[in-house]
């Protein structure tokens, strides 16, 4: 029975965090409760698209395919050009790529995934005031 629900929760996280969902894994601590006492709970586990697997939900015999891990990235614009620094979570690193044209910022976007995209509030507008033509890349 056990292998069955492990089965479907593996199955439903993998579901979600390809879909890039974020899973959090509360579990009900236990143990003796006085009546109508609030249940104790804790946070057992998180899986999320750049790690997607959780401690205990992974089979013995189940061959792990890591994914690449998946960057959080931040876009902002200056006098030298736009500046994109991507951050790996899991890894715990960072890079950053400054004085870019917005064709060579356009670029770096549609080649590569990420878990979110953060844009600065000076992307508001380009140098003429009208709406900058990278916002379609704007993927969160």
């Amino acid at each position: 029975m056990w292998d069955i629900i492990q089965q479907n929760l593996r199955q439903t996280l993998d579901d979600l965090t390809r879909n890039g969902y974020s899973v959090c894994i509360v579990e009900e601590v236990q143990g003796p409760t006085q009546a109508r006492s609030r249940k104790d709970r804790f946070i057992s586990g998180h899986a999320h698209p750049g790690s997607p697997y959780v401690f205990g939900l992974v089979g013995a015999d189940h061959d792990l395919d890591f994914p690449e891990p998946m960057p959080v990235v931040g876009i902002s614009r200056s006098a030298k050009g736009y500046c994109i620094i991507s951050v790996l979570e899991t890894m715990k690193t960072y890079s950053t790529d400054d004085g870019l044209t917005e064709e060579a910022l356009v670029t770096k976007l549609r080649t590569c995934s990420y878990h979110h995209l953060f844009l600065h509030t000076s992307l508001r507008h380009n140098s003429s005031g009208t709406d900058s033509s990278f916002t379609e890349c704007h993927i969160i």
